[in-house]
């Protein structure tokens, strides 16, 4: 019986004399090695050869029944020959059974008692077994992402960075999540679901110890210290002016508080009322008129509000150190509502919130919230603490963001390419006045300086009179408010400050220790008792003259009245040139 096509067929009849040359550099003797049959091609009747040909199905040899496989786990697969070229995937289509192929999977090799017993061996079987199941490279990649997988489980259970609301804030802040455009729904339940998270997590900056426990249990939580009073909310805040309700069943409060850090200024302050508990217990908690998305910091804007030190001080430092880390998200809700204030420092305002203040005490409106933070950090005079919560923020984080608010343009003092180094003169008119003020500035120009005289009136604009004091080198001025401007100072900068008598501890700890940490260089000229109008009005034995700290010692207003509003300053000019010379000095040094 024969069997036409046009192409080539395949016999099944293999000859007892078909053995294949031995492997070379073989530690298995040549005897013990056997190759797989070959096998024999026969054209067919149709084929273009030219005889006519069949195909032979008589019974195979003998000998042709499947090798014995080495079982030695040192002798590799090139050597028993199951590295082979796949020639023989023809031959195990045809209806021979008995011709030995490389099972292409483990059911095929299990239909053989030589492969299954070579895949139960031993461990070099058992990585076959492995390899034809999955495959070499299909194995190594499953175990990578096993291990990746595993990794990441055990990342967020661990939590290394504190909380997973940290790891989709930072997801959110980075840009890190993306989202195919024409998504909406899925985009706006992701939001809600990072922004309740995020909140969640920016407002546990806040807390720590037993506080961060209360905040966890309850959501609610007030930070005490000395001189500030902060309390952040995870719950719901309802604003009706000066009351803040904050629905809760797990907390039961009242409270009154005053949103400004210095104790001094308290009493320039309206109280503000925080009621806390269940909602529907208490009848008189208003409707909202208007629902915000984003939480909100709520803080006094009287004060000391209208000298600048103590508005930079007591005011913006602590509005930075509490909404920073917030990035523009919140908005401001100002009790003791300022215009001026907020008109004056409305570049602040707007980098640190990216939305219009409120006026709690507007037309009755009543502002709800998701969230946020009552009152302000406040850690004292100038003063930034790098490692506290929420955000651990530098004088030098500080001034940055000033640079980046009001468009300054040197952050360095080397930056500045003038011929002849800025000088900055601060002129006073009621107190603490330079007496020889126009002496002051031709001594200053002689001995090199540009010199820009600036009075109150020139300050009115803050915006651009903190690019003017950033393009200065030097900035001279007696104790008072107006130095307050060498946080706008580019580094390496050199103030100088006339300590009239009286005023050395104010001095120093106002302006001259906050200059160091801001990267400005500070000198001080203290001036003799010659150079002050006291000694003419006292004496040089009166107490005042004598024994400032007895006048300290009578309290604020008698130390504020005899040495901060009842002194002008004659400068001995000679002993100033010294002084102005060391500026010049250290302003060359650095240029």
């Amino acid at each position: 019986m024969s069997i036409t096509t046009n192409h080539y067929l395949v016999s099944c009849h293999v000859p007892t004399t078909a053995v294949t040359k031995s492997i070379t550099n073989s530690t298995v003797p040549q005897s013990a090695i056997v190759t797989m049959p070959q096998p024999v091609i026969v054209p067919a009747p149709l084929a273009p050869t030219p005889s006519n040909t069949v195909v032979d199905f008589s019974p195979p040899s003998p000998t042709s029944h499947p090798p014995a496989l080495p079982s030695h786990r040192m002798v590799t697969r090139s050597k028993t020959g199951s590295l082979k070229p796949k020639v023989y995937s023809v031959a195990c289509q045809s209806p021979c059974t008995n011709l030995v192929c490389e099972p292409t999977n483990v059911k095929v090799a299990l239909a053989d008692p030589k492969w299954k017993q070579a895949m139960s061996k031993d461990d070099m079987g058992k990585k076959l077994k492995v390899e034809l199941v999955f495959g070499a490279t299909t194995y190594s990649v499953a175990f990578l992402l096993l291990l990746v997988w595993l990794f990441a489980a055990a990342y967020f259970y661990v939590n290394p960075l504190g909380s997973c609301e940290h790891q989709l804030r930072f997801w959110r802040d980075y840009s890190l999540i993306s989202i195919k455009k024409g998504d909406f729904a899925i985009e706006e339940v992701l939001n809600e679901v990072i922004q309740e998270d995020t909140l969640k997590f920016q407002l546990r900056r806040f807390v720590r110890d037993e506080d961060l426990i209360q905040f966890e249990n309850t959501g609610f939580s007030c930070l005490h210290s000395q001189i500030s009073e902060v309390c952040v909310s995870e719950r719901p805040l309802i604003i009706d002016n000066q009351t803040i309700y904050v629905p809760s069943s797990q907390l039961q409060l009242t409270k009154n508080v005053k949103l400004y850090g210095e104790v001094i200024a308290h009493h320039r302050v309206s109280p503000v009322q925080i009621v806390a508990g269940e909602q529907s217990a208490n009848s008189s908690v208003p409707a909202c008129h208007v629902t915000h998305e984003v939480p909100a910091v709520v803080f006094s804007g009287r004060g000391l509000a209208g000298n600048m030190y103590h508005e930079i001080s007591e005011m913006i430092i602590p509005l930075f150190i509490t909404t920073r880390h917030f990035r523009s998200q919140v908005k401001f809700v100002i009790t003791d509502f300022n215009p001026k204030w907020v008109k004056k420092y409305s570049k602040v305002l707007e980098s640190l919130s990216g939305y219009d203040v409120i006026n709690p005490a507007e037309n009755g409106t009543v502002h709800c919230f998701p969230g946020g933070v009552i009152g302000l950090k406040y850690y004292g005079m100038m003063a930034l603490n790098s490692s506290d919560l929420p955000g651990g923020y530098s004088m030098a984080d500080f001034r940055k963001f000033l640079r980046e608010s009001y468009s300054l343009k040197y952050e360095n003092v080397v930056q500045i390419k003038r011929e002849r180094p800025v000088l900055l003169l601060i002129s006073r008119k009621n107190s603490r006045v330079f007496l020889n003020e126009l002496e002051m500035v031709a001594l200053m120009e002689e001995i090199g300086f540009e010199v820009v005289v600036v009075r109150p009136s020139g300050m009115s604009n803050l915006a651009k009179f903190a690019r003017v004091v950033n393009t200065c080198s030097v900035m001279v001025g007696a104790h008072g408010a107006g130095l307050t401007n060498e946080v706008f100072l580019p580094s390496g900068a050199v103030m100088v400050q006339v300590v009239l008598l009286g005023l050395e501890w104010v001095s120093t700890a106002y302006f001259g220790g906050p200059a160091s940490d801001m990267g400005v260089q500070y000198l001080e000229y203290k001036i003799e008792p010659e150079e002050s109008t006291l000694l003419k009005k006292f004496g040089r034995d009166h107490p005042i003259i004598t024994d400032p700290n007895s006048i300290g010692a009578k309290g604020y207003y008698a130390f504020r009245i005899a040495y901060i509003d009842g002194q002008n300053v004659n400068v001995n000019l000679t002993r100033f040139r010294e002084i102005l010379v060391q500026a010049m000095e250290l302003v060359d040094l650095d240029l």
